[in-house]
């Protein structure tokens, strides 16, 4: 029996292995990179999305990299903007940002996002979790989380 993916026939095979480090932990990039590899091989396209497991704390004006994954904002000294890619430049990022400072300075976030323009974040541990969406030549920033 044939197995059809999309009305199409593919050969089965195997998912890659998870191979694991040192330590014992899996070694997650490793792994996604194959995994990418086998998605492509078997199905064609695969458009990938970086992990991003980082977290960088800041206390200034930045903008933010593909590279990150959270920002903790701290604007105890001054308030202060953090500012997206372009989102065609940053192809499915997701980007979490935390204000971690009580206190009234705000943490600004430099772009739109779900069309409101430069949100910001007013409070204590108020965070916003966007994506960048779309496809083509037309990318825009979404609101994923608001809390």
């Amino acid at each position: 029996m044939a197995n059809l993916v999309g009305g199409q026939a593919y050969r089965r095979r195997s998912v890659p292995y998870v191979p694991k480090g040192t330590d014992g932990k899996p070694k997650v990039n490793d792994w996604a990179q194959k995994m990418v590899a086998w998605l492509a091989e078997e199905f064609g396209y695969v458009q990938q999305a970086t992990l991003r497991d980082t977290t960088r704390a800041v206390s200034a004006a930045t903008t933010a990299t593909v590279a990150d994954g959270t920002i903790l904002a701290d604007a105890t000294s001054a308030p202060f903007t953090v500012t997206l890619p372009a989102a065609a430049d940053a192809m499915n990022m997701t980007l979490t940002v935390v204000r971690t400072n009580g206190g009234g300075n705000a943490v600004t976030i430099g772009g739109t996002v779900s069309g409101v323009v430069n949100p910001t974040l007013g409070s204590q541990y108020s965070a916003k979790t966007v994506r960048s969406s779309g496809s083509g030549t037309s990318w825009s920033w979404i609101l994923v989380a608001n809390v």
